[in-house]
């Protein structure tokens, strides 16, 4: 932005206050620049900036709002994010009834405004925290069959822990997959781990075929799109972070269960 006006640029050193016709002095002139400096646009853009799902308590503070006030405005997220994942929603939805698949209509929309990932799409990939292997669950073991270890671990550790029997999840009810990229990254991460794991464990080479099957089959689930961006991730990343061999070392070196 320049500074004074195009016949008398102005330059200035220290503090300077805004003061009646500043605003002339930095080249705002009438009808150029909308300037708008109140209360509410200023506790607007802040909660736009600093609003998170997972802290209300730090844009509480900030705004200076009673938590009353909110929650009135943020029970279901946050109003603009809201409006825009329903905006482009209608907009799929419209393509759909025009006869695109579900796919088709997420792409046209995305390339229109010149968009990577719909936000929604987005707004999921930040709220959903998924395992090492790429699957949701509330933490609670909920075996289909088989001993349930999660109590007796917890017993001898004298806490109350989450499962972290990343590779039973197959078995669980309480596992869900998630169509979402970087949970399906980690999930083909998790597979590739198993995979390897089969030349380092050959006496369970059965039972960690019966996983890789199984969580080949959660990864079918994935959308056509989804599974083509976490793959691309792989190809040219490898491994998520989050995943290693240490998890197949971690899980067989005690027996498979």
């Amino acid at each position: 932005m320049r500074l004074g006006s195009d016949w008398q640029p102005k330059q200035w050193e220290g503090i300077s206050f805004l003061t009646k016709g500043f605003s002339y002095s930095i080249g705002l002139t009438n009808n150029e620049y909308y300037l708008q400096i109140s209360s509410s646009r200023f506790r607007k853009t802040t909660s736009d900036q600093e609003y998170s799902d997972t802290n209300i308590t730090h844009t509480l503070n900030i705004l200076q709002n009673r938590l009353e006030t909110l929650e009135s405005n943020y029970t279901n997220g946050h109003p603009s994010i809201n409006r825009l994942i329903i905006s482009q929603a209608i907009q799929v939805i419209e393509r759909i009834i025009k006869g695109d698949s579900i796919e088709q209509a997420k792409k046209t929309i995305k390339e229109k405004y010149k968009i990577e990932m719909l936000a929604y799409e987005k707004w999921l990939e930040k709220k959903i925290k998924s395992n090492p292997n790429g699957l949701y669950c509330n933490g609670v073991q909920d075996l289909v069959h088989g001993n349930k270890t999660q109590r007796a671990t917890n017993k001898s550790l004298k806490q109350k822990l989450p499962c972290a029997e990343y590779d039973m999840c197959y078995l669980c009810r309480s596992a869900k997959g998630i169509d979402e990229p970087d949970s399906v990254y980690k999930l083909i991460s998790f597979i590739d781990v198993l995979k390897e794991s089969l030349n380092r464990f050959p006496d369970a080479s059965s039972e960690v075929k019966e996983r890789i099957s199984a969580f080949e089959y959660v990864l079918d689930g994935a959308s056509d799109n989804i599974f083509k961006q976490a793959s691309k991730r792989f190809s040219e990343n490898g491994r998520h972070p989050r995943v290693s061999i240490d998890h197949a070392i971690v899980l067989f070196k005690g027996g498979l269960k």
